[in-house]
């Protein structure tokens, strides 16, 4: 019979004792204990131990199935991605200080044939393939790009430097916009989640010019999951990544609509680890969502499930 595979946390400390026994006897001490509790190393750990094995994953689906729920809560009726050249023309306007983008074609073209691969539909662009399960396509400035152009904050990391920006340009937008961090935005208190963000700069450095283009969804697939249930479930085949919380403030900033409503679903940022007290304690995703008073962000637990909350993703080309 399979043992079967938990996380750390649901392990009862006495069937822990031969982990450490075998640590201690490698020549484990109160060093490297102290060492693995420090912020990032302990993914950098699991992400080695994940090589030994052959690559496999440790987020498996298996480990959170509890935590996948259903909802009927989902985005404004009939909503959907702008037309790609209502996208293209925002791009233009919204970052005029970058290079100009591609043509809409050149901003799609890395989709063009990866339908050949099982789990793609036909979308409304000839030759243009949608994975399945995906809302449409979303197109945005690379976070690399936006960090070029914008002043201030230099002392911080670009993610953090641009997710700054972003959200004051929501707030420009939306006079009831609330941050209930209170402008707590540096590494401190937030960064993108490793993995995802290491694979998602390596495909991003592949596309010419300062725009991409990526097939996503905001939510519904993962509706009343908690975030590591819906990260597992990206995980499998590497198929999707989760948006870190710049993009999802960038989607909100050219889709608007998407979320004007308190009954509109709202989204949580799968690929973002947060960190509300500091101190490296990053036990919770980034959200947004909408009240009575207007527009929100705000962190979420990783382990919490709501029917008003579903993980926001891209789904790269090819992967299926």
């Amino acid at each position: 019979m399979t043992t079967p595979v938990v996380p750390f946390d649901m392990i009862p400390q006495k069937q822990l004792a031969p982990t450490c026994t075998a640590i201690a006897e490698a020549g484990g001490t109160t060093e490297h204990a102290a060492w693995i509790r420090q912020p990032g190393n302990a993914a950098t750990l699991v992400a080695f131990m994940n090589s030994q094995m052959g690559g496999a994953s440790l987020l498996r689906v298996e480990l959170y199935e509890n935590e996948r729920g259903t909802s009927n809560y989902g985005p404004p009726k009939d909503w959907a991605p702008k037309p790609y050249e209502v996208q293209h023309s925002s791009l233009r306007e919204t970052w005029s200080k970058l290079t100009p983008p591609p043509s809409i074609e050149a901003l799609l073209a890395p989709y063009v044939g990866a339908g050949e691969a099982k789990g793609y539909r036909e979308s409304s662009a000839p030759s243009i393939v949608l994975p399945d399960g995906e809302e449409g396509f979303f197109f945005g400035a690379k976070l690399s790009a936006i960090a070029r152009i914008i002043k201030g904050n230099e002392g911080m990391p670009d993610y953090n430097r641009v997710h700054k920006h972003l959200l004051a340009m929501l707030r420009e937008r939306n006079t009831n916009f609330k941050d209930w961090t209170e402008d707590r935005l540096d590494e401190r208190f937030e960064k993108p989640l490793e993995d995802w963000w290491k694979r998602r700069i390596a495909y991003e450095a592949t596309i010419p010019g300062d725009f991409v283009a990526y097939a996503g969804q905001t939510g519904v697939q993962y509706r009343n999951w908690s975030v590591r249930a819906s990260r597992a479930h990206m995980e499998q085949g590497r198929r999707r990544i989760g948006m870190t919380s710049p993009d999802v403030a960038q989607i909100l900033l050219f889709h608007a609509e998407r979320l004007t409503k308190s009954e509109h679903l709202a989204m949580d940022c799968a690929g973002t680890e947060r960190a509300p007290a500091g101190g490296g304690d990053f036990r919770r995703a980034s959200c947004f969502f909408f009240s009575d008073e207007g527009l929100n962000f705000y962190a979420y637990g990783l382990g919490v499930q709501s029917p008003l909350f579903g993980s926001a993703s891209f789904c790269l080309p090819g992967v299926a």
